[in-house]
């Protein structure tokens, strides 16, 4: 067999990073580790112990050592780190040759074997300590190796707030300040830090966001939790910077990048530069102005978008032009079919208040017309609204009538049908009006003169169809149904003066409606990528003859609604957007910007109902409540704070974070099993306030004969959990305790216990595959807020119990498919500056019928809000 002439440096170097590089599965590094010590400790048996053998954090620890050293004492594995850091440090050498009395010269070269042969000797220390820095590459001695865990990173600027997150509790962090890299470090709302790492490399993190950092066997890990980093890695000399996700790895040497994740995965964004992420044991390489998304739910969005958040802006997006991407590039990869323009967006009549763009399908528009015509009349607002019209009656019924004709010739017609409605000068609806092209205008016009005259002996009252290329040059009457035919466009209305208006932009290539606020909105959904959208403009149908907003009612600022739907993998997506004139305000404000809500960790994955908030500065919003209801609502908390010795504001509100969560989350049977999840900055000052609310509630409750309120501790598992009992009310006792900057709530510990194991084993409603199936595909990876329900867990037991009710069988079977026939629901809001975003997947929420037929007013409380605001009644 021949010998490897290779140089045996270069073979122990490749062994050594194949070692790096290889990936320990899950568990291993612990066993290894643990292996390692035993054999540590088996070494050490039955030697002599040291108190300097504690730990040694500094070359003053190896002083101490070094009489146990000289005298053969030291345990073998505390004697390998003595003579490993001896080699490292002139001081230690130094100090020993002192305590042996030798000089400090060179000792004279002695002869002998070669097995007692300085080189022999030196060769096995050698031998033994490219051993250990290997074991300590691969990450076995972590834990074990006395080191500091402060002093790997370090912040850099602040504003806000920003705790380090212990078991005992935390700490708020400010500039200058090195951090314990072994412990979380979570960012409050409304706050932007900066952490520089020891390798020079820069991480900025968002609101809400939560992260720790440890030693990989190359570099170092920034483990994300959740939220965003925008990361400038310093090059490495050697090694690695990673962050690390729950689904994904990211690699650099040396770039800039950001990093989000949430519940539908983790988003990866490549500035300059470029990274290598893993997932699934699949390699991707990114490079500059590239993007990669784990899941195919979390979509790509713009790199601007995804940077907007960080306050060095402005220099980033200097970076991008060379590397930016588009929306529609994006989605054309990732929504095939969807439309991402719309040639009639721009020449619709200037007055359009309703606008309505459907897929060219072949019921499409009888689907349209029967819908709109049901929703019209089942809304009180809308049918009031529309029968008002001057044109009402007949004439309009029998023009949406007319669409349903164009099905029979959907085949010449182009992907898209657009219907538009106009507000007249008196605040009535116009005629409706069908736009769309054809792809062959000479066989649509034959096609369409056989429809309407088929269609008009069947409909004996019209008197009239009119097909023309220039309404400027027709005279409106009667009941006249008007088709405009030029070139390739096609459009319809019983209004000739729509018509013309429209005649006018087609030749224009624009209408004045190109440059309205409601034409910017459709547009950016357009980009977006639609298959059904639907708008209103509210700020027109809600303001009163005077022109004034109801201010009272928190959304004075209101100014337009659309919905859209998509249909991806078989299963509807479907989206809502209020938009407001200007910054959100009043109840609309309260919703804060889309963040991981980290309460639904302690909510499991067989909940039933699970509701969670995020919400803006919690004193802020009682300022606003006071504010809106004026002198009474400061009486009262004035007489609050009288009473109890309690500041709402100070000692209620301000100890709270933003995020609240509220769940079903077990039987309902005998006690309904709900669950609160609070986010906390201040846990002492909460635990004062809930103190002297109990301790003057039972006060209260005493002096009116009754048994009082009692709150009591108990120490379990390490953990403070506290009991409120009101015997006077049962369903008023409740247990809860402080965990990770939460308060957790429940009727008894054991559920709270419980939320803090599903925690901790990772089985919580985040992570539920039947809460990953139904997370809309957009680009958010957090929520301002979020709404799910899976009744059907809690509704089957009760399905059984009707099988032994004196019911009949038919009523029975009935029960049984109610309860069979239920499918879980999210529905998802996500608060910008301008807008709140909604979506829902499945048959719930915004469906096309609702869409088309202005469902969205019928919307759960929308058409109570509407219904009471002047300007709306009677329109």
């Amino acid at each position: 067999m021949k010998l490897n002439n290779r140089n045996p440096e270069a073979i122990l170097e490749e062994a050594l990073e194949e070692i790096r590089r290889e990936t320990p599965q899950s568990g291993q590094e612990e066993e290894a580790a643990q292996r390692v010590w035993s054999k540590l400790q088996d070494a050490s048996a039955g030697q002599p112990q040291t108190a300097a053998q504690e730990r040694l954090d500094s070359v003053e620890d190896f002083k101490a050592l070094i009489p146990d050293y000289l005298a053969g004492r030291l345990p073998e594995a505390r004697r390998i780190l003595f003579e490993d850091q001896m080699r490292n440090s002139v001081t230690l050498r130094r100090a020993l040759k002192e305590a042996r009395g030798e000089e400090r010269v060179l000792p004279p070269q002695r002869q002998g074997s070669f097995v007692s042969s300085p080189w022999f000797k030196w060769g096995a220390v050698a031998a033994m300590v490219l051993f250990t820095i290997g074991l300590v590459q691969w990450g076995v001695f972590d834990g074990i190796l006395p080191r500091t865990t402060v002093g790997m990173a370090s912040v850099r600027s602040v504003e806000g707030n920003v705790f380090q997150i212990s078991p005992q509790g935390h700490t708020v962090l400010a500039a200058g300040q090195e951090i314990d890299w072994k412990q979380g470090i979570r960012s409050a709302k409304d706050t932007d830090v900066v952490f520089e790492l020891s390798d020079g490399s820069l991480m900025e993190l968002r609101e809400r966001s939560e992260f720790s950092i440890s030693e990989a066997r190359d570099g170092v890990t920034i483990n994300l939790d959740r939220g965003s980093i925008i990361v400038q890695a310093a090059e490495q000399r050697s090694g690695h910077l990673y962050v690390r996700t729950n689904d994904c790895i990211v690699s650099v040497k040396g770039t800039l990048f950001s990093v989000s994740s949430g519940a539908k995965g983790t988003r990866v964004s490549v500035l300059e530069g470029e990274v290598e992420v893993e997932q699934g044991g699949q390699h991707q390489t990114l490079a500059a102005g590239e993007q990669y998304t784990t899941n195919e739910r979390l979509a790509r969005v713009p790199l601007e978008r995804e940077i907007a958040w960080s306050q060095n802006y402005d220099q980033y997006l200097a970076l991008l032009r060379e590397a930016r991407l588009l929306d529609q590039e994006f989605n054309r990869v990732f929504f095939p079919g969807l439309r991402f323009s719309s040639r009639f967006l721009d020449i619709v009549p200037e007055g359009t208040v309703i606008y309505v763009g459907l897929p060219n399908l072949a019921t499409s528009v009888t689907e349209a017309r029967d819908i709109f015509m049901q929703r019209v009349e089942t809304n009180p607002t809308l049918s009031e609204w529309w029968h008002k019209a001057v044109r009402s009656g007949e004439k309009n019924v029998s023009a949406m009538q007319v669409f349903d004709r164009l099905r029979a010739m959907s085949q010449l017609l182009g992907d898209e049908l657009v219907v538009a409605i106009q507000q007249e000068g008196s605040g009535d609806p116009g005629a409706p009006m069908l736009m769309a092209e054809t792809t062959d205008p000479v066989a649509f016009r034959a096609a369409l003169e056989t429809e309407l005259e088929r269609f008009k002996a069947e409909l004996g009252e019209l008197d009239n169809f009119v097909i023309t290329d220039d309404p400027s040059t027709l005279q409106e009457s009667g009941d006249t149904i008007y088709v405009y035919l030029n070139g390739d466009l096609v459009a319809l209305s019983p209004d000739l003066d729509s018509l013309r208006a429209f005649h006018r932009a087609a030749r224009s290539g624009r209408s004045a409606f190109a440059d309205t606020s409601f034409h910017h909105h459709l547009d950016t959904l357009y980009r977006d990528g639609v298959d059904w959208v639907f708008g209103i403009n509210l700020n027109k149908l809600m303001e009163d003859e005077g022109g004034e907003m109801v201010a009272e009612s928190g959304i004075a600022n209101v100014e337009h609604f659309f919905v859209e739907m998509r249909e991806a993998e078989g299963m509807l997506e479907n989206r809502a957007m209020l938009t407001f004139q200007g910054e959100r305000q009043g109840i609309a404000s309260w919703l804060a910007a889309p963040a991981p809500i980290g309460g639904l960790d302690y909510v499991s994955q067989d909940a039933a109902v699970a509701v969670g908030l995020a919400v803006r500065e919690p004193v802020q919003l009682i300022d606003e409540v006071v504010e809106m209801f004026g002198s009474q609502a400061v009486i009262a908390l004035a007489q609050i704070e009288t009473e109890t010795g309690i500041n709402i504001q100070a000692d209620l509100a301000a100890p709270l974070g933003g995020e609240f969560v509220f769940a079903v989350d077990g039987p309902l049977l005998p006690v309904p099993s709900w669950k609160a999840v609070v986010e906390v900055y201040d846990p002492i000052t909460l635990q004062a306030t809930i103190e002297r609310l109990v301790q003057r509630t039972d006060e209260e409750i005493r002096a009116e004969g009754g048994k009082g309120v009692t709150l009591t501790s108990q120490l379990s598992g390490g953990r403070t959990f506290y009991n409120v009992q009101v015997p006077d009310f049962p369903l008023g006792s409740f247990s809860y305790t402080f965990v990770d900057g939460y308060l957790i709530a429940a009727p008894a510990r054991g559920l709270v216990a419980d939320a803090i194991r599903f925690n901790e084993i990772g089985a919580t409603l985040p992570l539920s595959t039947e809460f990953v199936a139904l997370l809309p595909r957009d680009g958010h990876t957090g929520f301002s807020a979020v709404a799910y329900q899976n009744l059907r867990s809690v509704l089957e037991p009760l399905a059984g119990l009707g099988r032994t009710m004196d019911i009949s069988e038919e009523q029975r079977q009935v029960l049984d498919e109610a309860v069979r026939g239920m499918q879980a629901t999210l529905v998802c809001a996500y608060a910008e500056e301008d807008r709140i975003l909604f979506a829902t997947t499945g048959n719930f929420g915004f469906n096309p019928s609702n869409m088309l037929g202005l469902g969205a007013l019928s919307l759960p409380g929308m058409e109570d809000i509407l219904k009471d605001l002047p300007g709306v009644q009677g329109k």
